[in-house]
């Protein structure tokens, strides 16, 4: 979610992008019980909120979606996307080549002594570690990084034909690649400042790696000579499933 003069904005309706910086909605009204390793939502005070349809299989969880979202829709949703684009929502997915489990697909790790094989509470999980990352994301003061849970109503374009909307693109893609900034695997962390992409031709002068597709010398993440390479693939993962889970939660919503 970074604004420049150069940025090719699509308004898709009016008002600004995302929630002001301390009024962020991910984080009011979810309370979290970490005794003993679990995560436990607090129990909405409202009815369920009917979620949109996104599969049979993710649609049976929809209970718990609204409960670890405290039955804000749009937080509700945007697990539900982050759901459905990790396993589909299927109960009996196991470890990923990164060695993510489950249904959320969280490494043991970040487990926080969660059981990540029962879907209810890898799906509770989620929703701290969601939060948790809006906290740390909220630190950096090099770019004007993302503050909400929602879509937002603005999206933004970049060279690489990239569209994400600005209200949760960054928190989205801490979920997936990290939310820090150190160095890992020849790489920048997700949201250092990037170098590739300074005063490069239609970015702005300052963003987080996660969004820049170029190494220094210019060539292409993933792309070109680095396609097969393993260790060159940079954040094309992380730009892609930005994508993903912002149209899955678009439909989810509603809108």
């Amino acid at each position: 979610a970074y604004i420049a003069i150069t940025y090719i904005f699509n308004i898709m309706l009016s008002g600004s992008a995302g929630a002001q910086r301390g009024g962020l909605s991910i984080s009011s009204g979810w309370s979290f019980n970490c005794a003993g390793g679990t995560s436990t939502p607090s129990t909405p005070s409202t009815p369920t909120t009917p979620l949109g349809a996104l599969s049979k299989e993710c649609d049976k969880y929809d209970s718990t979606f609204n409960t670890a979202a405290n039955n804000d829709k749009t937080t509700a949703c945007l697990l539900k996307s982050i759901a459905m684009t990790e396993s589909s929502c299927n109960a009996s997915t196991g470890s990923s080549s990164a060695g993510a489990v489950g249904f959320m697909q969280i490494k043991p790790e970040n487990s926080g002594g969660a059981n990540l094989t029962n879907p209810e509470a890898s799906i509770n999980r989620a929703a701290e570690l969601l939060k948790n990352n809006q906290s740390q994301i909220d630190r950096y003061d090099k770019f004007n990084a993302s503050d909400s849970n929602g879509l937002g109503t603005e999206t933004v374009t970049f060279p690489d034909g990239k569209t994400y909307y600005t209200g949760n693109d960054d928190l989205i893609a801490s979920y997936n690649g990290g939310g820090g900034t150190k160095a890992s695997a020849g790489k920048l962390g997700p949201f250092a400042e990037s170098v590739a992409c300074k005063g490069r031709a239609g970015y702005p002068t300052s963003m987080p790696a996660w969004q820049c597709q170029y190494y220094t010398d210019g060539t292409i993440e993933g792309e070109g000579i680095h396609k097969n390479d393993p260790n060159k693939q940079g954040y094309k993962e992380t730009r892609n499933y930005v994508q993903k889970v912002q149209n899955y939660q678009k439909q989810c919503i509603g809108s």
